[in-house]
């Protein structure tokens, strides 16, 4: 029987040091039926030429450029540009094993899933490994709703879209944000859909932890982040269970771009907002027997001012604890 056509996005932008080995991992799966979607996000490094050169290689790789518009609007041309019946993303900077699509495509198939997921290891620019993301063995299935709770709660579901195979309708008609953080903006809208998603502890993936990536420092973009857990709280309402979940989320993204932003006066009432916002839920929050240890930790610092919980978290990222 033939293989099923697979599409798998990846999105470029100045990763020359990383590209060739992603795309390479994609052509040596032992899963062959596949088309290769590389778009080329306007960089300006030699990324596009490299991918180029792949492309004359392996006949399954298409690659397009664009003017640069981000993460979310490269792989919304290339959901446009994609002829499977599967759909799966990776990073430009991250790799899979050999097997990767294979395992993925068995596991939706044996137990008729909407979305397959796997685990994933975390290396760093050396590909040293760092730790595998999340410790256990076997298989885990949830409802669409169930898998939202656990993406925003920091369970086995994580919240990016790759390490995941999924049905193409269920792309049908939703895009990607085109802001910071649009896997946040985007993704429980693809769960919502799903009937069955079924997750696996095995790791097939490889995610490059880069100390230049846009997560660890902070842009003016990132103020987009705000927005996006708001219009999720809403988006929370029609699920009263994932309420919860969605004031968690907020808390944690609170303290993010807080801890972020410049101590300048020109970011002072965003600041203040956001301090307002952590005020307004952090009792619901700490109520919550599921939130998680980091973000209780730092609402409980919270009461004894934000100062003192900033210069907390920092002395944890410089000294690499983990809570």
């Amino acid at each position: 029987m033939a293989e099923e056509l697979i599409s798998i996005i990846m999105p470029v932008y100045n990763v020359s040091k990383y590209v060739e080995h992603s795309i390479k991992s994609l052509m040596n799966q032992t899963y062959h039926n596949l088309e290769i979607l590389v778009v080329d996000d306007g960089s300006t490094d030699n990324s596009y030429e490299i991918c180029k050169s792949l492309e004359k290689e392996d006949s399954r790789i298409d690659v397009f450029r664009k003017k640069n518009g981000g993460q979310g609007s490269a792989r919304n041309m290339a959901l446009d540009k994609a002829h499977g019946q599967y759909i799966c993303f990776l990073d430009s900077d991250d790799f899979v094993e050999v097997d990767y699509i294979e395992y993925l495509y068995t596991l939706l198939k044996l137990n008729d899933l909407d979305i397959s997921v796997c685990n994933y290891k975390l290396y760093d620019e050396n590909e040293k490994l760092i730790r595998t993301r999340t410790v256990g063995e076997g298989y885990i299935e949830l409802n669409g709703i169930a898998a939202i709770k656990s993406m925003w709660t920091q369970g086995v579901v994580n919240i990016g879209p790759w390490c995941k195979l999924y049905r193409s309708y269920l792309w049908e008609g939703i895009k990607f944000e085109e802001c910071f953080g649009e896997d946040l903006a985007t993704m429980h809208l693809i769960y919502e859909r799903a009937g069955k998603v079924g997750y696996s502890y095995e790791a097939k993936l490889n995610y490059r932890v880069r100390n230049d990536s846009s997560i660890r420092k902070f842009q003016e973009n990132k103020l987009d982040l705000i927005q996006i857990v708001t219009d999720n709280l809403n988006f929370a309402i029609k699920y009263p269970k994932l309420v919860p979940a969605a004031k968690q989320k907020a808390a944690s993204v609170y303290f993010h771009v807080l801890f972020q932003l410049p101590d300048v006066f020109e970011y002072s009432d965003v600041r203040k907002k956001i301090k307002n916002k952590i005020r307004k839920i952090r009792w619901d929050v700490l109520t919550d027997k599921e939130c998680i240890r980091k973000t209780r930790i730092a609402l409980i610092l919270s009461y004894f001012g934000f100062n003192l919980t900033q210069k907390v978290f920092n002395t944890v990222r410089r000294n690499n604890i983990i809570f």
